[in-house]
């Protein structure tokens, strides 16, 4: 989240190594057949080709806290701590790519809205069942 407030505050050179490590912390998250990629200034597109919703919104919640708990202070000591809006969609029959990629979209702009630094499903429904599915604090 904020990475445009990191790069015009901290600088691009620290924007860059906040990139680096966020997609670290993805890499490390990822399964073999699994992969991601910089979509856009702060968007990143993760891909989870064998996962159901449940498991999808289990692993963006696990990937969102292991940005959150990013070790950042030798980047700069007076950055943010991070944090991760994420936007969870699965594919459905009669699906394209494009309409995959505008309810993942809207997900994550709905987890913004909210709030920011969390993991919503792809409609209210989904929402719903992952919020009933969702780890508690400490697990």
């Amino acid at each position: 989240d904020h990475f445009k407030r990191i790069n015009d505050t901290f600088g691009h050179a620290t924007g860059d190594r906040v990139l680096q490590l966020v997609a670290t912390q993805i890499r490390s998250a990822l399964l073999p057949g699994e992969f991601f990629g910089r979509v856009g200034g702060e968007e990143f597109l993760i891909v989870l080709p064998m996962a159901d919703l449940r498991s999808a919104h289990l692993r963006a919640e696990n990937i969102r806290s292991r940005i959150s708990s990013t070790d950042i202070s030798g980047v700069a000591p007076e950055l943010p701590a991070l944090t991760a809006s994420i936007g969870v969609a699965i594919s459905r029959p009669g699906d394209s790519t494009r309409t995959i990629l505008q309810r993942a979209d809207a997900a994550l702009y709905r987890a913004k809205a909210s709030g920011r630094n969390r993991v919503l499903g792809e409609n209210m429904q989904d929402a719903a069942l992952l919020t009933a599915i969702r780890p508690a604090p400490g697990r």
